[in-house]
């Protein structure tokens, strides 16, 4: 696995290095750290070649922001764990923007142990994106949608329909069906809705704004788990 940081402070970020191979020799993981000190010369790599599973971005760098840089990469990067590392987290907000997993404040007392738990959130949504697709049959034949395209499924009309980023997809299926054959990021919302929670975009208190602005129910059953997942993914 290869985690690119973006610091312009170079101590700092070969320490993070080490403790990102610390976290994973731990955990029985191969994890490759790349450095960069200057954002503009990752950023020039990047628009060519892109190869890193997780990025570190500082916020403040003095030539491109981290937070421009991650605009930049989700162009083209939809689904990167991204994670924010600064010492001014009053931009910690920002991070919405961009659907970044974290934003660690580097001066934390506890700053290894929030490592800790982040790494262990972004491996693993890293390994949920990086597997399979859902594959199903309909009357046009055997089809198959990466989990990544997926924004919500909707039971309407005793079938199912699958909302993607590019389209809509209907197949006959139970939701008790469904529900067995997805991975965990996919999350019942209301009776009728099962949401991709990293494409969550906000949650009001009656509904869930998703990508492309669409909006789907929130029941009172579902709104306590949905939180729950979407703060901890978040």
């Amino acid at each position: 696995m290869l985690v690119g940081i973006v610091d312009d402070d170079k101590k700092y970020a070969e320490k993070l290095a080490e403790d990102i191979r610390l976290w994973g020799s731990e955990h029985g993981r191969s994890i490759t750290p790349v450095i960069f000190t200057d954002a503009q010369i990752f950023s020039a790599q990047a628009e060519v070649r892109f190869d890193y599973d997780i990025l570190f971005l500082d916020v403040s760098m003095p030539t491109v922001s981290g937070i421009d840089l991650a605009r930049q990469i989700r162009k083209k990067q939809p689904y990167l764990p991204i994670v924010f590392i600064s010492d001014y987290m009053q931009f910690s907000p920002l991070g919405y923007e961009v659907n970044a997993v974290r934003y660690l404040n580097k001066a934390a007392n506890n700053f290894y142990e929030k490592l800790n738990e982040c790494m262990s959130c972004t491996v693993n949504m890293w390994e949920s994106f990086n597997v399979k697709a859902y594959v199903f049959k309909n009357k046009s034949g055997a089809m198959q949608i990466p989990y990544t395209d997926i924004v919500y499924f909707e039971v309407r009309n005793h079938c199912i329909h699958i909302f993607t980023t590019s389209g809509e997809h209907t197949l006959w299926r139970s939701m008790k069906e469904l529900v067995t054959e997805l991975p965990d990021f996919f999350v019942r919302t209301h009776r009728s809705y099962i949401a991709n929670i990293y494409h969550i975009q906000s949650i009001l208190p009656n509904e869930i704004v998703m990508t492309g602005n669409r909006r789907i129910p929130l029941s009172d059953n579902f709104k306590a788990h949905v939180a729950d997942i979407f703060l901890e993914l978040k």
